[in-house]
């Protein structure tokens, strides 16, 4: 049986046969003609409407422009913006794709590409275009492709790539970004990472929610010899010959010199707190049904579950009300976060769900007004708190009063002075408690003397092991490390166990 012929042909060229040529710019260090650019941006950060400013000045220059759409609607939407932004509106084509039916009547369907990119090209050089909008680039990739699958969009955008350099056209992709703002701005659009690596030009945008300006940055660089930086501003304007009352538009206001990955940075600070208290809500309610967990888990599987950031969970359990309180196991040490129960600002319980063989009854505490007599009649209306080994009475509340008082909550290990948690219930820390690790009882306070005061020359310096500060108090230089710091305390404690 012969083989089945391959209808492939293979070519070697020559690189002297080959004519170098350089980035023909539509937009000097931004936008290059021949090639995909993938335009970037959280959702209302202004992709469609900066594009539509962009094919606007291609009409003004006289070039036909291709806007191919999924998302917004023509009429109300992408049409009023190239309005809004000054565009030729007879060189603006759209595209609709239909099935003829057996009655002869047409049934609307979608662009698929890579199946329809011939026939798209055939339409495209008979009209003489020269600038394509994807908007959005993923709604035109077949069905069966996986927008995570780094295979299958490089299968689909490697053909419109191609497609581009035979035109020499602009070609622009409008894609979406993710919310954490903690990675980088290129490695945010969401999918797999061939969305930006496949493409010769990625703009991302940012904007600030309730702004009116933004940024628009170069984040990959592959043409342009430095990373370009433009701002952009939004404005509202009539078109009364519509009778539309109010419709947006860009307006460019030069290169600034922050980038899109720094504004996402310094947006950090004052993440929204709406995103914090669902973060807060989504940590609680895991932990009421799967009780304490690692918090690395939980954080994982926020991040994807909420779409946020791993900064925004760890926040968020800090807020004022939360019940989430982390403690550390084992060794390695590993946090884990566990409920509490909290009345009045108060722990008072750190179990999720209480032991079937607890049958303690639990400590509880009453206020009781002791009367002054005798010599002690200068003390008036001093509230004591005792501890009492039952529920008060509801009749009769100082029946049950005990001999002993409360004492206060320990805040700081008596060993190695590290602040506890407030659910402690002794005076030393997990470390300290551990018999194999245990350390003597502190001694009173010594009176530490400065070897020198920074300035006076001296002899050799020396440093601390574990920190890698300068030993500077006779004590801390005779022990070899900081005795006054519970981190280095600890270190030398676990070197020397």
């Amino acid at each position: 049986m012969s083989e089945p012929t391959d209808p492939r042909v293979f070519t070697w060229t020559s690189g002297s046969e080959v004519t170098p040529v350089q980035v023909d710019w539509w937009e000097r260090h931004l936008i290059p003609r021949g090639c995909l650019t993938v335009a970037a941006g959280r959702g209302n950060a202004g992709k469609s409407t900066t594009c539509a400013a962009w094919a606007a000045e291609a009409t003004n220059r006289g070039e036909v422009v291709a806007w191919l759409h999924s998302e917004e609607d023509r009429s109300m939407h992408i049409v009023p913006k190239l309005l809004a932004a000054n565009a030729d509106i007879d060189l603006v084509k759209f595209l609709d794709v239909g099935i003829r039916m057996d009655d002869g009547e047409l049934s609307e369907t979608s662009l698929q590409l890579p199946r329809d990119l011939d026939r798209l090209e055939e339409g495209l050089v008979e009209l003489g275009c020269r600038f394509l909008v994807f908007d959005a680039l993923t709604s035109f990739k077949s069905s069966r492709m996986s927008a995570n699958s780094g295979d299958d969009v490089r299968a689909f955008l490697e053909p419109i790539q191609r497609m581009a350099g035979r035109l020499n056209a602009v070609v622009l992709g409008i894609a979406h970004l993710g919310k954490d703002a903690e990675r980088k701005a290129r490695d945010s659009v969401k999918g797999a990472s061939e969305w930006t690596d496949v493409p010769r030009q990625v703009l991302v945008f940012h904007r600030e929610d309730a702004e009116t300006e933004g940024v628009i940055s170069d984040v990959k660089g592959n043409l342009s010899p430095a990373p370009r930086s433009i701002g952009y501003r939004f404005e509202s304007i009539e078109l009364p010959e519509h009778a539309i009352t109010e419709v947006g538009r860009v307006v460019f206001t030069g290169d600034v010199e922050t980038s899109v990955d720094e504004a996402r940075r310094s947006s950090l600070a004052d993440d929204d707190q709406d995103d914090r208290s669902a973060a807060l809500r989504w940590v609680e309610d895991y932990l009421e049904e799967n009780g304490e967990t690692d918090a690395a888990t939980i954080k994982r599987l926020g991040v994807k579950e909420l779409c946020t950031s791993v900064r925004t969970i760890e926040r968020s359990i800090r807020a004022k009300g939360s019940r989430v309180v982390s403690v550390s196991k084992g060794f390695p040490r590993k946090a884990f976060w566990k409920l509490v129960d909290i009345v009045d600002g108060e722990v008072i319980s750190s179990d999720t769900t209480p032991s079937a063989d607890s049958s303690d009854t639990p400590i509880t505490s009453a206020s009781v007004a002791t009367v002054a007599t005798g010599p002690d009649q200068r003390i008036r209306d001093v509230a004591t708190v005792v501890a009492t080994g039952e529920n008060p009475s509801s009749d009769n509340p100082q029946n049950s009063v005990g001999t002993e008082p409360v004492t206060a909550r320990p805040t700081a290990c008596r060993m190695c002075n590290i602040t506890l948690p407030q659910t402690a219930a002794t005076d030393a820390c997990e470390d300290c408690a551990d018999p194999a690790h245990r350390a003597p009882d502190r001694q009173a306070e010594r009176q530490l003397r400065v070897v020198h005061n920074g300035d006076a020359k001296r002899g050799e310096i020396r440093m601390c092991p574990h920190c890698d500060e300068q030993l500077i108090y006779g004590d801390d230089i005779r022990d070899g490390f900081h005795t006054s710091k519970s981190k280095c305390v600890r270190a030398h404690r676990k070197e020397t166990a």
